[in-house]
């Protein structure tokens, strides 16, 4: 037993007591910390739905992300999807002609980075994953189209691959402009 302030103190107690007074003490700390987190979370969710607080908008968040994803496979695939239906009219050696040669490949792939480059830029502001498709669909209707119907044997096949995509990107913003329209309409929606 110890003397403390003329009172007789056991060991125990004392240990309880600076247990305690610590406890709170980090207590006191961690919803300071937390306070200071939600501030920074409300500053920065207009310019971030992830560090938004709500979980709506964390759900459109992933959606968003699943969206863009959507729209990186199909501007990787679509070249090939494009050339389906006209197997079908044309023979095999329609559909098979894009694999040939690596270097068809990487022409027509090369340049489709500019088309789905260029949609995902457009909807990173986006917060609603239904607005992506308006860019994805005008972005990928010429690509689409000149792919679908461009005879890989005549002389400036390659060239014109190359440059369906960069003719898309007018559309592109257009579609931008719609989906943004669309995605600030969703937004107002209760």
């Amino acid at each position: 037993m110890d003397k403390l302030n003329g009172f007789i103190v056991s060991p125990s107690k004392i240990k309880r007591r600076v247990a305690k007074v610590t406890l709170t003490a980090i207590d006191n700390l961690l919803s300071r910390a937390r306070e200071q987190v939600k501030v920074i979370q409300r500053k920065c969710a207009p310019f971030h739905p992830s560090m938004s607080t709500d979980t709506e908008s964390a759900v459109h968040h992933h959606g968003m992300k699943r969206a863009r994803l959507l729209v990186v496979v199909i501007g990787i695939l679509l070249p090939y999807l494009a050339r389906i239906p006209g197997m079908f009219f044309k023979g095999s050696e329609w559909m098979t002609s894009y694999f040939e040669s690596p270097l068809i490949v990487g022409v027509t792939l090369i340049p489709m980075v500019l088309c789905w480059g260029g949609i995902l830029q457009a909807t990173s502001g986006f917060r609603h994953a239904s607005s992506v498709w308006f860019p994805a669909i005008f972005g990928f209707f010429l690509p689409a189209l000149g792919n679908a119907g461009i005879d890989l044997e005549t002389n400036m096949a390659a060239i014109a691959v190359m440059f369906f995509p960069i003719y898309s990107l007018p559309l592109i913003f257009v579609g931008w402009l719609l989906g943004r329209s669309f995605d600030r309409d969703q937004s107002e929606r209760p």
